[in-house]
């Protein structure tokens, strides 16, 4: 993977007309390149076309940053049990020894 520094930004800004008339060619750059596509519309930054794997690593990014924040949010209520009691009752429940 590129890194951003390397990116030539020129090359990801396109226009809406340029998407509209070459739609397979930039799905084909943000798939082979892993890089975004920035669609422009009279002159403003309008959308940002990603490759599905992108996108989906970003989501599962954000999800674990959320899951992050409510268990800080969690242990700042002290709505927690040491990691050994917890287990302890894991073990408990599904009847697992040792």
């Amino acid at each position: 993977m590129q890194k951003i520094a390397e990116m030539n930004i020129q090359e990801t800004i396109k226009t809406d007309s340029y998407l509209h008339a070459n739609t397979a060619e930039a799905l084909d750059f943000v798939r082979q390149r892993r890089q975004p596509v920035i669609i422009t519309q009279n002159g403003d930054v309008s959308a940002v076309l990603i490759d599905l794997e992108s996108y989906q690593s970003m989501k599962d990014a954000i999800n674990m940053l959320r899951l992050i924040k409510f268990s800080e949010s969690d242990i700042a209520k002290g709505n927690y049990k040491p990691a050994e009691d917890f287990f302890s009752s894991l073990k408990a429940r599904y009847g697992i020894n040792g």
